[in-house]
């Protein structure tokens, strides 16, 4: 009897030890990284987000709400920590709110593109000081006398240049922009090896498959069960990005690498920019072509190769450093062709190690290069 006792204690202390390891866990989860569900994930994931104009939408972070998923209670969590300390305003982009009605005397710069411009690597310290690049270039203008100009970060994870049009025409203009700066060709080429007349872009994207994705649906009764749990949400989203391979800018494609790519996919580019550069002048805004700065040169060490990431573009290192300069040729040629200004910070910035953290995505040392760059070009135009 004594036995049995002794045995059933050491069981409950095991639970008991267990319970707390998880419990801690679970509260340890919850602070330090964002909530997310298969749910939460669905309404603003590629292709799931209500978007027909582009590939998906920020959520606004400058004040999280959550839904805690329990069916047909409706209850809501608010926290005011952000996630990641990015702060995403109402309108779906990444700094403090403005006013989506252009103030009068306001001078409204717009910057388009991907997470380059997003500035992902840069963290917001509160939602009145932005650290990416786009918001310290208003910063930079502020105290340099511009105190009517005003900046927005509209540069969105994993968006193309195609993206950016269907969020400027659909979106972007009612903000009346001034001028429109278009940073973008990395994510453009990830499209360039496939890309052909019996496969155009719009193929490229699959439509809503219920269930297929297990990112964006629950697999099954425990599944979902299970997902009120954080700390099992992010075993479970290990487990799937292992079992998908899917890295920091989605799903790896799984093909070979390819030494050339087809001419379609650069076709297409141009035909993006110059839709772009049309569509600015039709909402009466300056456009401005910004070539995409870059790690990848001809010269990279070993060491620089393995932070390019090389798996999404499918292309070996010349392969891709062609189509690089094959979209810097392209921006060149637009800009002549209907007269605007091509502001190049390739010269300054490309194959400088200390300026990015991978191909494209920048230091925080490259942030404030590319910001003060870009805002002595802005300040040399507003003086005339």
């Amino acid at each position: 009897m004594m036995l049995s006792k002794t045995r059933l204690f050491s069981a409950v202390i095991v639970v008991l030890s267990l319970l707390l390891v998880l419990g801690s866990g679970e509260i340890f989860v919850r602070l330090v990284f964002p909530y997310n569900t298969p749910e939460t994930v669905r309404r603003y994931s590629i292709p799931y987000a209500p978007s027909i104009f582009s590939k998906h939408r920020l959520k606004p972070v400058a004040r999280i709400v959550e839904e805690d998923g329990s069916k047909g209670l409706g209850t809501k969590k608010a926290h005011e920590r952000p996630l990641h300390r990015f702060y995403i305003n109402e309108t779906g982009f990444r700094g403090r709110s403005f006013s989506v009605r252009k103030p009068q005397g306001i001078i409204r710069i717009v910057i388009v593109g991907g997470s380059s411009v997003f500035d992902a690597n840069a963290r917001d310290a509160s939602d009145e000081e932005g650290k990416d690049w786009p918001h310290l270039v208003e910063g930079m203008l502020k105290r340099s006398g511009y105190s009517q100009v005003e900046v927005i970060n509209a540069g969105v994870p994993g968006h193309a240049t195609f993206d950016s049009l269907g969020r400027l025409y659909s979106q972007i203009w009612m903000y009346q922009p001034d001028y429109v700066l278009l940073y973008n060709c990395w994510n453009d080429i990830k499209y360039f090896r496939v890309v052909t007349p019996e496969q155009p872009l719009i193929t490229l994207f699959s439509p809503f498959r219920e269930g297929a994705n297990p990112f964006v649906h629950y697999q099954g009764y425990f599944d979902e069960l299970l997902c009120n749990f954080q700390l099992y949400v992010k075993f479970r989203n290990h487990y799937y990005s292992k079992k998908y391979q899917v890295g920091g800018e989605g799903l790896i494609p799984q093909d070979n690498y390819r030494d050339s790519y087809t001419p379609y996919g650069l076709q297409q580019y141009r035909l993006n920019v110059q839709l772009i550069v049309d569509a600015c002048r039709n909402i009466g805004a300056t456009p401005v072509l910004v070539p995409e700065a870059t790690l990848v040169t001809a010269n990279n060490t070993p060491e620089e190769r393995k932070l390019i990431g090389y798996e999404r573009q499918r292309l070996t290192h010349d392969a891709l450093l062609r189509a690089i300069q094959d979209t810097y040729q392209v921006l060149r040629e637009v800009a002549r062709q209907k007269g605007v200004e091509v502001l190049d910070l390739t010269t300054k910035l490309n194959g400088r190690r200390e300026f990015f953290i991978d191909a494209v995505h920048l230091s925080d040392r490259g942030s404030q290069e590319i910001a003060g760059l870009v805002a002595s070009f802005v300040a040399s135009r507003l003086k005339n």
